[in-house]
């Protein structure tokens, strides 16, 4: 029956501070405002009659139950308000508690918990908000908004902050409205109001070139006739807060005076609104005015339209592991940190949890057309000094879900950022229209939290500024991509970084970061140079970095490429580096509008395009195509940093300037970047200024190795760099401005970088460093890499010694070490094509044979052929001989030659200089390795002609062998000089021969330890030869039995690897078998013996197999029964189990089943946790 509140209902209307139940047969009409009650439980219905109404208690419970003010389809059209009571220091009720999850659902003072329906549906309004149609000024009292809007007088609007300052907006109450229609043009509508403006209020067009962008102020609606509130503002900030939750209870079921126990029942909560007004509302600290929690797929029932959160205590609308919610056109004022949460985000969590597991986050939200305006921060709101402001950047749309829909908001106004996300998978269109301003930080992405092959940005629009419009971190992805941006009037446009994977563990990866179809403008028609104060407390944390509000504006900072997340925004700051560069990166900028760049307020300069100057290791490859330029001076175009003087200490780059800023470059590779209005161009490209040095900077020191002379004589330094300190710019002309060189179009697309890896395992503790790449007279003095590490809070005094040099192509360098060359070396000549070639010569002074790599394929020096010199073989009559003298002279390489070419020039006697110099060609992109084989280098003098050694050579080597105790093809004769050839000192008659002792080669597993699943198949397992690569190897390799056994978990292997000459890898298959059923971890050893030519180094490795079958669940017991009017419900469960070491919460599963009666068979089974119970249901009909 549905009784009216008049009516006689348990003989009396509640009483004041009454505690209301309203049963779950019983739906109850509201016809009168009842007086405040303590509490009420709805388990029936509670019905708003067509009336004004007031409903007042100090909680509200929907147990199961609906409460319901008007209809979608019906809407209310009088005036409805729930006012909650109570305070903060209140009593709280614990409604459900989960001692396995720990989980607690909790009924606190002023809330209003639903686990059944809530359904609100106010007057419909034509707009919750719009924009302004034309700029206001101060002092004007009425405004031009878009479109014709059915506001009247008596209704609040807000309008928001245009300048860089979050709390310029105004609340206004419209006196009248007036819609103007005109044929051929858009309505509008003026809304007048008292009292005047204080604030003036931009709203126009940029149109620059093909792209335009909005700026306009947005007006919100703050009035609606359903209003959920604390009638008298608390100021302790502790208002209203609805939770719309759900959970299982045990459940008493009664029909009028009875009442039969022992049900179970699910409460799944939802709520449906639509135009009604949170004011004064949600929990300061503790809850938000709206949350939405542990619904799961149940989200999907639930939507907020054309709401409003208005004078909020905390965060307006939370979001938890709730799927599919949708809040749309609605409009938040003044909420205390988010305006909407969807997750907490790492560092915001309980327990000190890093983040909310997948399959616990949120999915498919729809944040769509809502406004935001004025976002105050948490951490130091009221004077607040909270751990929160160093643990995560707080946004006005705070997003760490999945698959968010975001489109058509607008964050007018927020104290920290407006948007934070983890961004969208390329291409999915799910992010469109977006726009922040009037904020200290604008678009956050938190890539990491999603990984993938392309994550994006697109369809942001930002202006007012004050520190970066666009940022984000990338770990787990390889192309960031930004598209469809506008950005203006904002300290820096954009910047992205990338991060990983480490360069010190020699680990590459060809990340990328692309920017298309955007548009950066210095300084618009809103542009102000006395900005208003950002806030009392908006300032007082570091992190907000408002000294940055007179500086001058950047559109884009160049990305950075590094070996690890920076750890900002604390404790280091968002544009830190923190770590090592990362070897590969590569930018490009496609598709580009600059425009308003030129000398900015207070004398400063703005620019297209900066270097960031906390970037102190490297800078990567970056180019820029089809820009558009309006507005933008020569001189504005570009701002390369220099280093820091500070870095040169012993804490950082110790006594050189760090290298990073000294060698970046952009190249334009169409000409419409660099190229001057009306000249003729194909391009060009800006290099760093590599001859700066710091005053401090006392040991930029030229390797006297590169300063000797073939006289033996020291040259001085300025005969060395005759041509100048820095990158080889031959053509180019330092502009000022800029400091950096603009190199013409006659050498666009002509530099590359070159990264030297270096592969031994002191490269953190060896200094090597200054390194001389030197070409035709310029010498550019390299220092290696920052230290980024803490070793009980103090640095580590650890700096790697890899580094990232500019090189221009066409050119022939040198390369020379203060200290003793890398043992193993890596070359990369980041993203060059079979094109482009440079000759790298690399001086070593320690005689050693070196190998060279191209990937895993060994190119041998041009002048030897399988581990001999051309001319051994000339002289046995195996090489033909390449002069006219029937002997063999050495060649060198040329940039014509083939990528890896390569030949070590040992001495000087046919004129060559300088000595000890191993020349390689590089060409493509793929890493050339070098490793320096370990050998013994000796000089034996000998009382024979030079030409009568070669006669007794064979007998030579094999004496030498025997006196050894080693083979003969262990020894090679690298030399045959007569004896006043080569020094002064030696005898004047007989010969000198110089002979090397070769090491055996060494063959290993590379690992001691592999885990693989039964159910990968067959396995193949790698045998590594390396050390020396000349001749051939044999070894034995077979499996040995361990807890796996043969036959049973995988099929034996016994078999001969026979390495031939230069080959360096083979591998081993072992077939694994899955066995059904579960079981334990098992293992097997692979063992390698009996080498041939070679000894073994790892002769072991064991394999442990890892069970991917769940184990059966024991015999279910009765442990529940619970029944309703139409049905029963039995449960039954099983013993838990726990997944084994060494295993994936996502490869058990355990079946959760429910009977299905109409097919007599179970159904519906899903993925559980690792420790879980297997537990059944039935339901039986009737």
């Amino acid at each position: 029956p549905r009784l009216a509140l008049t009516q006689k209902w348990s003989g009396a209307l509640p009483g004041a501070n009454d505690n209301v139940w309203i049963p779950k047969w019983q739906a109850v009409i509201m016809d009168i405002s009842p007086p405040p009650l303590a509490s009420i439980i709805i388990e029936g219905d509670l019905i708003f009659d067509r009336a004004d109404l007031e409903l007042t208690a100090t909680t509200i419970e929907v147990r199961g139950g609906l409460l319901q003010v008007g209809t979608a389809q019906n809407p209310f059209t009088h005036s409805a308000n729930i006012s909650l009571l109570g305070g903060r220091n209140g009593p709280e009720e614990i409604l459900f508690f989960d001692k396995d999850t720990g989980r607690k659902v909790k009924k606190a003072d002023s809330s209003l918990v639903v686990t059944g329906t809530l359904d609100l549906h106010g007057v419909p309004r034509s707009h919750s908000w719009t924009r302004l149609a034309s700029k206001v000024n101060a002092g004007d009292s009425h405004v031009t908004v878009q479109g014709a809007v059915n506001w009247k007088a008596g209704d609040q609007i807000v309008i928001a902050s245009t300048d860089f300052s979050p709390h310029l907006d105004e609340n206004r109450t419209i006196t009248s409205a007036e819609i103007i229609r005109n044929p051929g043009v858009p309505a509008v509508t003026v809304l007048r109001f008292s009292p005047k403006l204080e604030s003036s209020h931009y709203a126009g067009t940029e149109t620059h070139g093909t792209r335009s962008m909005e700026i306009r102020a947005e007006v919100g609606l703050l009035t609606r006739n359903i209003v959920i509130q604390r009638r008298v503002p608390d100021p302790s900030e502790y208002g209203p807060a609805v939770l719309v939750t759900a959970y299982d209870e045990s459940y008493t079921d009664c029909t009028g005076a009875r009442c039969v126990s022992g049900f179970l029942r699910q409460l799944r909560g939802a709520a449906t609104l639509s135009n009604v007004m949170f004011l004064n509302a949600g929990q300061g600290g503790l809850r938000s005015a709206l949350m939405f929690d542990q619904l799961r797929d149940g989200g999907k029932n639930s939507y907020v339209s054309a709401c409003v959160f208005n004078n909020l205590y905390w965060n307006g609308i939370g979001i938890t592991t709730s799927s599919g919610v949708k809040v749309v056109d609605s409009v938040f004022f003044r909420s205390v940190g988010p305006s909407v949460i969807i997750d907490l985000p790492p560092g915001r969590m309980k327990k000190n949890k890093e983040t909310i597991p997948l399959a616990d986050k949120s999915f498919g939200t729809h944040l769509i057309n809502n406004l935001a305006v004025r976002m105050v921060f948490s951490g130091t709101h009221n004077g607040a000094d909270s751990a929160l402001d160093k643990k995560h950047m707080e946004a006005s749309f705070d997003d760490s879900g999945r698959l968010t829909v975001l489109q058509g908001n607008a964050a007018a106004g927020t104290e920290r950022a407006g948007f934070v996300s983890p961004g969208l998978v390329c291409g999915s269109g799910n992010m469109s229209d977006n726009t922040v301003h009037s904020s200290l930080f604008g678009f956050a992405y938190n890539f990491d939290e999603v990984p993938g092959s392309c994550r994006e940005v697109t369809g942001a629009t930002a202006y007012k500024v004050l520190n970066w419009a666009i940022w984000g971190e990338l770990v787990d992805t390889m192309i960031g991509k930004v598209s469809k941006v506008r950005v203006a009037d904002s300290k820096v446009g954009f910047y992205l970084r990338q991060a990983g994977p480490p360069s010190k563990e020699h680990l590459r990866a060809d990340k990328q970061i692309q920017i298309e179809d955007a548009m950066f403008i210095g300084r618009s028609g809103n542009n102000n140079c006395d900005p208003a104060p950002m806030g009392a407390y908006t300032c007082t944390a570091m992190t907000a970095r408002c000294f940055n509000i007179n500086r001058n504006h950047v559109g884009v900072v160049l990305p950075d490429y590094a070996s690890g997340p920076n750890g900002g925004p604390f404790p280091h700051p968002w544009e830190d580096a923190d770590s090592y560069s990362a070897i590969g990166g590569y930018t490009t900028i496609n598709g580009i509008t600059f425009a308003g760049f030129g000398m900015g307020c207070r004398s400063q300069r703005d620019f297209a395009i900066g270097t960031n100057p906390l970037i102190a290791d490297s800078s990567h490859p970056a180019t820029i195509s089809r820009a558009e330029l309006s507005n933008v001076d020569m001189v504005s175009k570009a701002n390369f940093h220099n280093p820091n003087p500070n870095w040169i200490s012993i804490s950082d780059c110790i006594d050189m300037d760090c290298d990073g800023l000294k060698h970046t470059f952009l190249t334009d590779s169409d000409g419409t970047f660099l190229t001057t209005p009306g000249a003729p161009s194909n391009g060009g490209t800006v290099v760093a200024r590599a001859e700066f040095f710091n005053a401090k900077a006392s040991g930029a020191i030229i390797p006297s190795t590169l300063r000797v002379k073939a006289d033996r004589s020291l040259a001085t330094p300025e005969q060395v760099a005759y041509n100048g300190f820095g990158i080889a710019r031959p053509g180019c002309t330092f502009i000022p401005d800029w400091n950096a060189h603009h190199c013409p179009d006659a050498v666009a697309n002509a530099y590359r970088t070159l990264v030297l890896e270096n592969l031994d395992k002191d490269s953190e503790v060896r200094r090597i460093s200054p390194v001389a790449f030197a070409a035709d007279g310029w010498v550019d003095l390299m220092n290696g890499m920052m230290d980024h590490g803490w070793c009980f809070g103090y640095t580590c005094l650890k700096r790697l010694m890899s580094f990232w040099a500019l090189v221009r192509l066409g050119m022939d360098y040198q390369v020379h070490f203060s200290g003793t060359a890398p043992q193993d070396l890596r070359l990369h000549l980041l993203y060059g094509s079979p094109t482009d070639a440079i000759k790298v010569r690399i001086h070593y002074q320690a005689p050693q044979r070196l190998q060279v790599f191209v990937g895993d394929r060994f190119v041998e020096d041009v002048n030897w052929f399988d581990g001999r010199h051309k001319s051994d073989l000339v002289r046995a009559g195996r090489w033909a001989s390449n002069n006219n003298e029937g002997t063999y002279t050495n060649v060198n390489v040329t940039l014509n030659d083939p990528h890896g070419s390569n030949t070590f020039v040992q001495g000087s006697r046919t004129g060559e200089w300088p000595t000890k110099m191993l020349h390689i060609i590089l060409r493509t992109t793929e890493a050339i390795e070098i490793r320096t084989m370990p050998v013994v280098r000796a000089a034996m003098s000998v009382q024979v002609s030079v030409a009568d050694f070669f006669k007794v050579q064979d007998a030579f080597v094999e004496n030498v062998a025997a006196v050894l105790g080693i083979p003969l093809d262990r020894i090679t004769i690298v030399d045959v000089v007569a004896g006043n050839a080569r020094r002064r000192n030696l005898l004047s008659s007989g010969t000198e021969v110089v002979f090397e002792v070769t090491p055996s080669a060494s063959v290993s597993f590379p690992e001691s330890e592999i885990f693989v699943r039964e159910d990968q198949g067959t396995i193949d397992f790698q045998v590594v030869r390396s050390v020396n690569i000349f001749g051939n190897v044999s070894v034995v390799v077979w499996t040995e039995a361990g807890t796996a056994t043969a036959g049973t978990n995988y099929n034996p292997a016994n078999e001969t690897l026979r390495f031939l000459t230069q080959q360096t890898k083979l591998t081993v298959s072992v077939p694994i078998i899955s066995v059904a059923g579960f079981g334990s971890t098992k293992s097997f050893k692979l063992q390698m013996a009996n080498a041939t030519g070679g000894s073994i180094v790892n002769s072991t490795v064991t394999v442990h197999v890892l069970n991917v079958h769940p184990p059966t669940p024991a015999t279910p017991v009765l442990a529940g029964l619970s029944a309703l009017k139409d049905s029963i419900t039995a449960t039954w469960s099983a013993p838990s189990w726990s997944a084994p070491d060494g295993y994936e919460v996502a490869e058990y599963q355990v079946d959760r089943r429910v009977w299905d009666s109409s097919l007599n068979a179970f159904s519906t089974w899903n993925m559980m946790n690792t420790t879980t119970v297997a537990s059944l249901a039935m339901s039986v009909a009737g």
